[in-house]
């Protein structure tokens, strides 16, 4: 799989998710970083994770799974964890977005917990 400069955000297709996805990447965004969103099969979260870190040369990826779960993975964690994980539904996911971009700057995480603001 070719690798890329960007924060690798890994989906899957819902309605919902769409949503989230732009959130997430406005986030990012904010932070001055770029990203790519690729759209995959169903898979588990940490699956989706894992791989969004490993495609991307800042080894950082960005996952939502089928059932609006957002994870970011760190390509040097321990196998089986993620450093972030909630539902959609409960988290402001621009600031989770920002958080992924934070992450590589190494400057401190932003809250991400509180009013929705995916829709």
């Amino acid at each position: 799989m070719e690798r890329k400069i960007a924060i690798v955000i890994n989906y899957v297709d819902t309605p919902r998710n769409a949503n989230v996805v732009r959130a997430l990447g406005l986030g990012i965004e904010e932070e001055g970083l770029p990203f790519i969103t690729q759209k995959l099969e169903r898979q588990a979260l940490y699956d989706l994770a894992l791989m969004a870190s490993n495609t991307s040369d800042l080894d950082v990826g960005v996952a939502v799974d089928a059932s609006g779960n957002v994870g970011i993975h760190q390509a040097k964690l321990p196998d089986g964890m993620v450093l972030f994980e909630a539902r959609a539904d409960q988290i402001n996911c621009r600031s989770y977005g920002a958080n992924a971009a934070r992450l590589i700057k190494g400057v401190p995480f932003k809250e991400y917990l509180g009013r929705e603001e995916n829709a």
